[in-house]
């Protein structure tokens, strides 16, 4: 069987602020993979002694940003390292993405299969909390829909195609953690787009791929666990419900600015289909979601000025 061979796989991760506890379940799980080569350390504003920290530890290459640049800027640095080292591939993780002890060789398994038949493709572990990839038999855009949402498909119902033998989902985008790229195929244009800075990022660079024509196969087998739920799942409601409820709203208005753009430039097909969508589902977010209250409202106007700002292409750290 002619899989990964031994060491062949960089590791990238990117971590920041104090999440330690997170991050050395993770390193002692990946340092114990025999396919892995360097780990790739991506030091994006930690508040405490990260290289202290990770002493104890082979073969970890350690990258620091004075700051948290985002999670593009991260991402983009490490890939962009890793490609200078030995390993054929790299293996994407988030400081909390903790793989099950056969997660890399269940990802082998699959690209043997795949490249029997001569397909174009990238593979990606599965995160256990995207269960509705399981649900939906996979992910696509939908075009003109606005966070997924379109009339058209509230009003007809399209039956998913099932799963094949191997347990691949097909996606046409999928997270960072978990992606696992061959080199070869990664040039500097196709590394993630550093404006995105937080959200999106990853869905802007692995959508890219689809459009060159590769397929993107969520791996069921292949198990990432992920220590701490993303902030719009710890609620387990829908994102924009989620973030009347959050008090962290910066991260919500970062999501939707970025989406818009993504969508805009990718999946709007027809602006006035889009826009149509837009306000459809803002005016259902109106009446079901947003409470009434002085703050109910001033988190509605912020909303609002994040889908602009998408909109117009304002990107980067800075947002309203």
């Amino acid at each position: 069987m002619n899989l990964i061979s031994t060491s062949s796989v960089d590791v990238v991760i990117v971590t920041y602020g104090n999440r330690w506890d997170f991050l050395k379940r993770v390193l002692d799980r990946v340092s114990e993979l025999g396919e892995v080569n360097k780990i790739i350390l991506i030091d994006n504003g930690t508040s405490y002694s990260l290289g202290d920290n990770i002493k104890k530890f082979r073969n970890i290459i350690l990258y620091s940003f004075e700051r948290n640049e985002g999670s593009a800027k991260g991402f983009y640095r490490g890939i962009e390292l890793a490609l200078h080292e030995d390993g054929q591939y790299v293996w994407l993780l988030d400081d909390d993405n903790l793989p099950n002890k056969n997660a890399l060789y269940s990802l082998r398994t699959a690209q043997y299969h795949l490249k029997n038949e001569d397909k174009k493709f990238l593979l990606s572990s599965f995160r256990n909390d995207r269960k509705e990839l399981i649900e939906n038999k996979g992910q696509k855009f939908y075009k003109n829909s606005f966070f997924e949402f379109h009339i058209k498909k509230k009003l007809i119902k399209k039956i998913p195609e099932r799963l094949n033998e191997n347990n691949l989902i097909k996606c046409e985008a999928v997270p960072y953690g978990g992606l696992l790229l061959d080199k070869s195929l990664i040039s500097e244009k196709d590394l993630p787009n550093q404006e995105y800075y937080l959200y999106c990022d990853d869905i802007d660079f692995t959508y890219r791929f689809t459009l060159k024509g590769y397929d993107i196969y969520c791996v069921t087998d292949s198990v990432i666990v992920d220590l701490e739920s993303s902030w719009y799942r710890k609620e387990k409601v829908p994102m924009f419900k989620g973030i009347f409820k959050t008090n962290d709203l910066i991260r919500g208005l970062y999501s939707i600015r970025n989406r818009v753009y993504f969508e805009k430039k990718f999946i709007a097909s027809s602006k006035l289909a889009y826009i149509t969508n837009i306000f459809i589902y803002m005016a259902f977010v109106w009446l079901k979601y947003m409470p009434k209250t002085k703050k109910g409202f001033l988190k509605f106007y912020r909303i609002c000025n994040a889908i602009g700002q998408g909109w117009r292409g304002k990107l980067g750290r800075d947002i309203q």
